[in-house]
């Protein structure tokens, strides 16, 4: 139990590391740039386009486009708002970007994780999305399950006494909600596409 709590600690805190790990990187541009600045002809970008990369299916919302008018289709959803844009972009080695946005899921504050990568000068496809709150109400987990169920159906691998809720989708979509850490430490959404 012990390791399996280090190992979501762990996940938890990977995207923070990996943030501060981008940012000491000599080679990169040390100024963060908002989503909007981010240009196809920085190195780290433009050389690795992957025009196949698959996009998450977010509620009806195909998250591929120009990544403003993606975020807007997002915040175009009902149940989720925006309370605050902490655009600053990283990439990796590899060319996948990430930021983070604090906002309103399902009447619940989150921080919502954004990983994607470039498909051409100026699309990208959101590949990775995560909502977590630190809030531990037992109903913020069954609003989240009735809203992923509404739209994906029920859930392929419900555990219901665990609060562990998991979906998988021909199109290769994979989408969970379960307790961050522990039973005490909150609740996440998390959905990823499938390499």
């Amino acid at each position: 139990m012990t390791s399996f709590r280090n190992f979501l600690i762990a996940a938890y805190l990977l995207p923070f590391l990996f943030i501060c790990s981008c940012s000491q990187r000599g080679n990169q541009k040390t100024s963060p740039k908002t989503p909007s600045e981010v240009t196809a002809d920085e190195n780290t970008v433009s050389k690795h386009y992957d025009p196949n990369a698959q996009a998450i299916d977010f509620f009806g919302v195909k998250l591929r486009g120009e990544l403003t008018d993606v975020i807007e289709r997002i915040y175009q959803l009902p149940f989720i708002s925006c309370i605050e844009q902490r655009d600053s972009v990283s990439c990796s080695d590899n060319g996948v970007m990430h930021f983070v946005h604090t906002v309103e899921l399902c009447g619940v504050p989150c921080g919502m994780n954004v990983r994607y990568k470039m498909i051409s000068e100026k699309d990208i496809a959101i590949h990775e999305l995560t909502f977590i709150t630190s809030k531990t109400d037992n109903w913020i987990i069954q609003k989240f399950v009735s809203e992923l169920t509404g739209y994906y159906g029920e859930a392929d691998f419900p555990d219901t006494h665990e609060n562990n809720y998991q979906w998988y989708r021909h199109d290769g979509l994979c989408v969970c909600a379960r307790h961050l850490h522990s039973r005490d430490g909150g609740w996440t959404v998390y959905m990823y596409m499938k390499p």
